[in-house]
């Protein structure tokens, strides 16, 4: 507990130079990067909240916009599944020819995803586009918030990481400034000593 203090003070030190009576302009630059690393972060929560918040309305808004269930109808045994010497295990599904019937009456023929091995004339439940085309099923509202989480992390984390990775940047080179300041001050001491 006493180290997360520590920490807590080290941090608070280093974003308020000003009281340390041997703080150095290098010292207040870094200050400044550190406070801007930490506004862009806590900044990009809102950003982060709204477009998590946007893609799960439009994913769910979208998930059943069009989409329709509908029943396939395999026209050949699906292949069987091949398990290969490597060590794969076998597929899960494999895609077959069938026809469906749309909403409006129209067959429809296509591959779909059917269990290996089955049958011709096994019913397979698909889901149809607005045209009558196969489609992928639409998103769950379980899908849409893992979706909507992914993407609001990524929109947090990619502007923090490069504003972490511009201050890193930055207090690498004000560290070389401040180790040849050390150096030269170092350099100008050890003369005035060796003058009598």
């Amino acid at each position: 507990m006493r180290r997360l203090f520590d920490e807590a003070d080290r941090f608070r030190r280093r974003l308020r130079p000003a009281g340390n009576p041997i703080a150095q302009v290098w010292d207040r630059i870094e200050a400044v990067l550190l406070l801007v690393l930490v506004g862009g972060g806590l900044l990009a929560v809102p950003f982060a909240a709204v477009t998590g918040t946007t893609s799960y309305r439009t994913e769910l808004a979208d998930a059943h916009h069009g989409h329709q269930p509908a029943t396939a109808i395999t026209l050949a045994e699906a292949p069987r599944p091949v398990v290969s010497s490597d060590g794969a295990g076998p597929v899960d599904g494999l895609t077959v020819a069938a026809r469906w019937t749309d909403a409006r009456g129209l067959s429809h023929r296509g591959d779909v995803l059917a269990a290996p091995g089955s049958p011709a004339g096994t019913a397979v439940r698909i889901w149809l586009d607005a045209k009558g085309a196969s489609t992928l099923a639409p998103v769950t509202p379980v899908g849409a918030v893992f979706e909507s989480l992914f993407l609001a992390g990524w929109v947090w984390f990619v502007p923090t990481a490069v504003l972490l990775l511009g201050y890193r940047l930055g207090r690498r080179l004000l560290d070389r400034r401040r180790a040849a300041d050390w150096d030269r001050a170092w350099a100008e001491y050890a003369g005035q000593r060796s003058q009598p």
